[in-house]
């Protein structure tokens, strides 16, 4: 407490004493490309069993996400595999410094700078995630400022709740965004003082004050007030559009994210079956064409996040006029190539394929269901349907592998179907689960079966007799008793 009240003290002075800063050039991270990857660990410990909570079990709200934005927006997403003993993430990057976040139940985001060979620790006390570095020594708050920040300005819950209910007014909308502007203007010299201080770094620092800027431009830039009340948004400028080195930056992202379906499309989302999604071809015209973004890189970027999405949501008919477009505009046989390997491009004939129910193993071979059940003939079969994005999906892993366990040597198969359709994503999660045999990848979900029997919803589990019959279609969790009681039933047979 002691030492918070000295911080406010420094931050009083600097505020009272400060002129603006005049340093302009000062790059948020050193983000040299080297041609050796550099290496990341990150640890989350064991958690307090005395804490009952299995945040896994919250849909996406997992207690600690961790991610970083990879090359092309591409979001790296890591989920621990199990909250009762320690584990280890390793993972490699093209730069010697990257932001990285840790979500917490999707209320609180806590944004890092990791260097070359460092290993995060990431612990918890009474349920909140605390981090530390193992292999060196820095600043006091370098790796708890935004807890500090909580405290320091005394936010609590969500941070902005109230923009749900102003957002379609105006007038107080605008209230909202001098005071939030203010706010961040604060922002800005407390984390100053931090530095003078010599309790954050430089790299960091700078990395906290973008974030302030771009997170405010973000919310300026709401679907309501850009079509409909444009004289409240702030303008976005041509240097905020083109900053090359913000671009492994989560708030950077969100802000151009903004910009592409809120200022320059304009057209709200719709609901669907696939969730929520925005109008990304009409997104990809305009940014194709759009004369702010002058940095090829950036275009580069937000042009395949956006053929991204084009794959997801839209027809393959689409998909194969925006990749032709896209082709023709990168000019980039590497990308292209890199495209097509992760979204299996190589088997999309197949996608539209009705009749047979079609996968990919880790090795890009393709096999049938009719394939597996003929190699299983004479054992039971336990189908276990999810994806990588799937929290809920996930959080079972465990549980299946003790069931798994259980019933090692006797007449089961289990086997993990991933309905993700990204190949590179299914193969990451994949290995995170440590899930190797019988693992394979949909390559035609709109197939008839997965229509007939509902396979929408995940996760899911099904159960083939020996005869290689479905005899449930909605077969019990593995955390269940209930499953345990129906293999030792069918087993006895």
């Amino acid at each position: 407490m002691k030492n918070i009240k000295l911080l406010f003290l420094v931050f009083c002075i600097v505020c009272g004493s400060c002129k603006q800063e005049t340093k302009t050039n000062e790059n948020l991270v050193a983000t040299k490309t080297k041609k050796q990857l550099n290496q990341y660990t990150v640890i989350f410990k064991k958690r307090d069993t005395s804490d009952t909570h299995n945040p896994r079990l919250y849909g996406c709200a997992d207690i600690s996400n961790f991610y970083y934005i990879g090359n092309y927006f591409h979001l790296k997403q890591f989920i621990p595999s199990d909250y009762k003993k320690t584990d280890t993430i390793n993972f490699q990057f093209n730069k010697a410094k990257i932001p990285v976040y840790l979500s917490y139940y999707q209320v609180q985001t806590f944004d890092y700078l990791l260097s070359s060979g460092d290993t995060l620790i990431v612990q918890y006390k009474e349920g909140m995630p605390e981090v530390k570095l193992m292999n060196r020594k820095y600043p006091k708050y370098e790796f708890s400022y935004d807890s500090l920040r909580r405290k320091s300005f005394q936010i609590k819950g969500i941070e902005d709740e109230e923009l749900f209910s102003i957002e379609k007014n105006p007038v107080n909308f605008k209230k909202f965004l001098l005071k939030k502007k203010k706010k961040y203007e604060k922002e800005r010299l407390f984390i100053d003082s931090l530095y003078t201080n010599n309790l954050i770094s430089l790299d960091y620092k700078n990395l906290l004050k973008e974030r302030t800027v771009y997170n405010y431009l973000k919310l300026s830039s709401s679907y309501y007030l850009t079509k409909y009340y444009p004289e409240v948004t702030v303008p976005y400028s041509k240097e905020d559009l083109n900053k090359e080195h913000l671009t492994n930056c989560r708030f950077y992202f969100s802000f151009l994210y903004n910009y592409t379906y809120n200022i320059l499309n304009k057209q709200r989302g719709t609901y669907s079956k696939n969730g929520f999604t925005r109008d990304s071809k009409s997104a990809f015209d305009l940014v194709l064409k759009d004369s702010l973004i002058e940095s090829n890189k950036i275009k580069k970027h937000l042009l395949t996040f956006l053929l991204e999405q084009i794959y997801t949501y839209n027809s393959r008919e689409d998909f194969a006029k925006y990749y032709d477009i896209y082709k023709g505009v990168v000019n980039d046989s590497l990308l292209v190539s890199n495209f097509e390997k992760k979204f299996i491009l190589d088997f999309a004939t197949y996608s539209e394929e009705k009749k047979k129910v079609l996968f990919v193993n880790r090795n890009r071979k393709m096999l049938t269901m009719e394939d597996i059940l003929k190699k299983n003939k004479g054992k039971l079969i336990y189908v276990d349907y999810w994806a990588s994005w799937c929290a809920p999906c996930r959080a079972m892993m465990p549980e299946s592998k003790i069931l798994k366990e259980e019933y090692k040597g006797k007449d089961i198969v289990f086997l993990y179907i991933s309905i993700d359709k990204d190949f590179e994503k299914w193969k990451d999660a994949s290995k995170e689960e440590n899930i190797s045999s019988n693992n394979f990848l949909a390559i035609n979900p709109k197939a008839d079966f997965y229509k007939e029997l509902n396979v929408g919803r995940i996760p899911r589990y099904m159960l083939y007799n020996k005869k290689g019959e479905i005899i449930h279609k909605n077969a019990p969790k593995p955390d269940t008793k209930e499953i345990r009681e129906l293999f030792d039933k069918l087993l006895s047979k």
